[in-house]
């Protein structure tokens, strides 16, 4: 019983030592077409650039994806998870610049906006150590 009981604790401590940030980044929308009206239960073609530095930087990651649009036109992706077209997405170096977010759905591109809190908590994961708090 005691052989049993300490396999099982070390397994899951060889788990907790892996564990990972996922190395994705939720994003939905809903698409539409010229007139605003909603693209219903349709493929779109998107690509993801994230910029570094400004909304008009260089490329530091690219990657496209295919979805299709629900009843309502909307769609939803994780980026980091298509097919990559330039840069690596893990490699980003979230804490030393800004970055921003450029979104092209069937070739039409719109306006890069800046990537805040979120991706940046990517970056906690390679504090390996730091000033211990106070014991309490």
């Amino acid at each position: 019983m005691k052989k049993i009981l300490l396999t099982i604790v070390a397994v899951f401590f060889w788990f907790a030592l892996f564990a990972q940030s996922p190395e994705k980044v939720n994003y939905q929308a809903v698409a539409r077409d010229l007139a605003g009206s909603p693209l219903i239960n349709t493929t779109v073609n998107l690509t993801f650039d994230v910029l570094q530095g400004s909304g008009s930087g260089a490329v530091a990651y690219s990657e496209t994806q295919v979805k299709t649009t629900n009843q309502f036109g909307l769609f939803t992706a994780e980026i980091g998870a298509g097919t990559v077209a330039s840069g690596n997405f893990p490699g980003i170096a979230w804490g030393s610049n800004t970055y921003f977010l450029r979104i092209s759905v069937n070739g039409d591109v719109m306006p890069a906006t800046q990537l805040l809190s979120v991706p940046y908590a990517l970056h906690a994961k390679t504090a390996a150590s730091g000033v211990p708090g106070a014991d309490g």
